[in-house]
């Protein structure tokens, strides 16, 4: 089957977008979704776990801000 990457109106989904940019979205899908940092590691082939460190970091900063908005807005009741 042929990969098409236009979407309905002829534009290229796709456009813009890196192999690093997948592989960004991959890890961090990843970690969002609870699997461990070592396994994260051993599937995106860093050899150090400081590399995967770094979206680990990102995920949980991520997280503490929606803490925060969640917080602020129930607060505001």
């Amino acid at each position: 089957e042929k990969l098409d990457s236009l979407n309905k109106t002829g534009e290229d989904k796709y456009k813009g977008k890196t192999l690093h940019s997948f592989r960004h979205s991959y890890i961090t899908l990843l970690l969002n979704n609870g699997v461990d940092i070592s396994t994260v590691q051993k599937l995106a082939g860093h050899s150090n776990i400081s590399t995967t460190g770094h979206y680990a970091n990102k995920v949980e900063e991520s997280m503490r801000e929606a803490s925060n908005v969640l917080n602020n807005v129930l607060t505001k009741g």
